[in-house]
């Protein structure tokens, strides 16, 4: 079994650092990182 972010913690972006829009500077508009993902095998040997 593999696992990667078992946990499903959020990974924030970088916060904008535009500082010609003053609106959003600083703010963060998006994650980094991928969703839990987990993916299972099967060996059958006979």
């Amino acid at each position: 079994m593999d696992a990667v972010n078992v946990f499903n913690r959020v990974r924030i972006a970088d916060p904008d650092t535009d500082v010609s829009d003053p609106s959003s500077f600083g703010q963060v508009h998006a994650k980094s990182g991928a969703p839990r993902v987990i993916q299972l095998g099967l060996r059958l040997s006979f």
